[in-house]
Formats: C-alpha cells, sequence, structure tokens
C-alpha cells in the first residue's frame, strides 16, 4: 500500500492504525486514493460487484469513501480490526465486511469479500 506522492498527489494525511515506523504498511505515505473493489454479493447487491475508486475521508486519514450512480460506501482501517460497508444510495439496506487490523480484504457473512489495492 502507499503511492509515490507527486505534483498530482498531494501529500495525505497519515493513518497512524497502519502506516508509520513498525506498522503493517511501513513508513510510506497513506495513499489518498485507493481502488476498493467487491466480489461475491449476492442480491440485491450483484450490481455493486466491481470496483470503486476510493478517496481518504476528510473527516478521518484511516477512512475511504466510495461512491457511483447507485452504490455508496467505506473503507475504516480501524484501531482493532478493518471493516468495508456498502449500500444503495438512499436505501437502509447494507452489507458490512470485516477483516483484521490493516487488513488488506474483508468478508461479509454470506461469502463476499472486499478488496483494497
Amino acid at each position: 500500500m502507499g503511492e509515490p506522492i507527486g505534483d498530482r498527489y498531494p501529500s495525505a494525511r497519515v493513518c497512524t492504525n497502519c502506516w508509520g515506523v513498525g506498522k503493517t504498511f511501513g513508513d510510506t505515505p497513506t495513499p489518498i486514493r485507493v481502488y476498493i473493489t467487491w466480489a461475491g454479493l449476492l442480491a440485491p447487491f450483484t450490481g455493486a460487484n466491481k470496483s470503486f475508486i476510493g478517496y481518504q475521508s476528510e473527516f478521518s486519514p484511516c477512512v475511504y469513501d466510495f461512491r457511483d450512480y447507485v452504490f455508496e460506501g467505506t473503507w475504516n482501517f480501524g484501531p482493532v480490526n478493518t471493516i468495508a460497508f456498502i449500500k444503495p444510495i438512499g436505501v437502509m439496506l447494507s452489507v458490512t465486511a470485516t477483516g483484521g487490523l490493516c487488513s488488506l480484504v474483508c468478508t461479509e457473512p454470506f461469502g463476499g469479500t472486499c478488496t483494497i489495492s
């Protein structure tokens, strides 16, 4: 994880849960933008089995928000575990997938997965 810092990508705020000396992803920059990919989701979420571009949240450097015209969600590198969440825009029905601390893969109860890269 981590992307080179260039003119187009100013330095992101550091997610100290996973980045830094002695942390899972090492002493590299926390990325501003990531790819979040869902697979194996069942109806009515089959349309979400694809990749989304996630952007670092303005509220937390360990959270990435994503959305398209149908779905919205969040990837959170929490202090204890990793949680990914997706739902149709404007609907309360949602899917939550979980993983370990600084995990790059989360699973949901019905076998669907979510990965970040």
